[in-house]
């Protein structure tokens, strides 16, 4: 795991993760690890309450399924670009072994890295620390 420090924002806030799955027990585990881990979390269970969520709070994070009822996690991420308040937020995509993305479809989306399933928590947690630290690095020492 990564120490405190890495899961807050400028000014001390935890980074917020938004969570979307249409299996509950992804996103309760998910959601689980995450907040055990030091970030707030939100959940939604497909693509349009994500994006509505998304809208109304921006994300530092999200983390998605691909496949999902009324609108998948491409759809999502597709939507999360082309909207200002979202068009730089990170997406992790969560996806099946088989389903692989083409370079124009990642290109119309800010998806960061693919995780196959199935996943380990651990590894998502760490992925997610990652992206963020990439996103926003450190403040310079006063």
């Amino acid at each position: 795991m990564t120490d405190g420090e890495q899961q807050f924002r400028k000014g001390g806030m935890p980074h917020s993760i938004l969570i979307c799955d249409d299996e509950p027990h992804v996103t309760q585990l998910m959601g689980l690890v995450l907040r055990e881990a030091g970030f707030t979390v939100r959940t939604a269970s497909h693509g349009r309450m994500a994006f509505e969520m998304a809208a109304q709070d921006p994300p530092d994070l999200v983390v998605t399924d691909f496949q999902m009822p009324l609108m998948n996690g491409l759809e999502l991420a597709m939507k999360l670009r082309t909207h200002d308040a979202t068009a730089e937020v990170p997406v992790i995509m969560l996806t099946s072994r088989s389903h692989r993305l083409n370079d124009e479809e990642m290109g119309l989306t800010s998806i960061v890295k693919l995780l196959p399933k199935p996943f380990s928590p651990r590894e998502v947690t760490l992925e997610v620390t990652r992206v963020l630290e990439a996103a926003s690095p450190p403040a310079e020492a006063a």
